[in-house]
């Protein structure tokens, strides 16, 4: 099963980059209604419906 993932950088002190990214992930989770979050972190686990939602979204785009 292949992921897909969104990539971000920014130019910030850490403090505000974890602010930031909690926030992204937490408004992305009430969208979507599945929770994202950072496999490499354990945050999240993929399954089949997450996967095909975001390609439909990113599909959409």
């Amino acid at each position: 099963m292949e992921s897909a993932e969104l990539h971000f950088e920014g130019n910030m002190e850490d403090e505000e980059w974890e602010v930031w990214i909690a926030k992204i992930k937490t408004v992305a989770t009430e969208i979507l209604g599945f929770k994202v979050g950072e496999i490499e972190k354990g945050e999240v686990v993929l399954n089949r419906l997450a996967l095909d939602t975001v390609n439909l979204i990113i599909n959409l785009l």
